[in-house]
C-alpha cells in the first residue's frame, strides 16, 4: 500500500533549510615572528620559516606586479597555486622559481621582475 501515497508523505516533509554561523570567538591569533632573513633586490627582508617566498615579499612591501614579457606593462593577478607562473622569480643557485611556491630559508638572495628592470 506504499504506492498509494503521495512521495512527500512517505518520507515525510522535506528538512528545513539550516544556516551555518561561523565564528571566531574562541580563535587565536598567532604572531608571525621574522626568523629567516632574505635578500631581495639587494635589499634585506625579513621572513618566518614555513611562509611561502611569495606570502614574505607581499607581507614585507617587497612584491611588485609581475611585468609582461613582450609589452613591458604591468600584469595584475596571481593564482597563488603554481598554474599561471606570474609569480616567477630568480632566486640565486636555483634559477627561475614560483615564488608562490617555494619555501623561504634563510640566506636566499632573489631577484624579482623589478630588480631586474632597475639593474638595466
Amino acid at each position: 500500500m506504499s504506492g498509494s501515497r503521495p512521495a512527500a508523505d512517505r518520507h515525510g516533509p522535506p528538512p528545513a533549510p539550516t544556516r551555518r554561523r561561523w565564528s571566531l570567538r574562541g580563535a587565536r591569533a598567532t604572531a608571525l615572528v621574522p626568523d629567516v632573513a632574505l635578500e631581495v633586490d639587494g635589499r634585506p627582508v625579513p621572513a618566518t620559516s614555513g611562509q611561502s617566498l611569495l606570502a614574505a615579499l607581499v607581507a614585507a612591501g617587497a612584491w611588485s606586479q609581475r611585468l609582461h614579457p613582450v609589452t613591458g606593462r604591468p600584469e595584475a593577478g596571481i593564482c597563488g597555486m603554481g598554474t599561471c607562473q606570474a609569480c616567477v622569480v630568480t632566486v640565486a643557485g636555483r634559477g627561475a622559481v614560483r615564488a608562490c611556491g617555494t619555501e623561504v630559508e634563510d640566506g636566499l638572495q632573489v631577484t624579482t621582475a623589478a630588480g631586474r628592470e632597475r639593474s638595466r
